[in-house]
């Protein structure tokens, strides 16, 4: 749905998740929906790899998480993915809970 928005939304909505950009925000979210549509329909999750990447993140630098070259192994496609987007979410979680 973020990425029929128009510009101006997309832009607004993004300055609430940061240090993301908007097309951060584009890729996480477009991995968390494909991890989504493979829990509801019953796929295997802990070996599912989307072909999508989330962007290299100060997290990814923070856990040390292992390089090949200058690409994280880890944490990009994978469910770790997921569990980084949602760390980058949990802000806007406590806000909206707070509200």
């Amino acid at each position: 749905m973020f990425l029929v928005f128009p510009q101006s939304l997309k832009s607004k909505v993004s300055k609430n998740f940061e240090p993301l950009n908007q097309h951060q925000m584009e890729q996480f979210l477009s991995v968390l929906t494909k991890y989504r549509n493979v829990c509801a329909h019953g796929e295997r999750l802990f070996t599912y790899r989307t072909v999508d990447a989330i962007a290299d993140t100060p997290l990814h630098k923070k856990l040390s998480l292992p390089q090949s070259g200058n690409q994280y192994e880890k944490g990009k496609q994978d469910l770790f993915a997921v569990v980084i987007a949602f760390r980058y979410k949990r802000k806007l979680i406590k806000e909206m809970a707070n509200m």
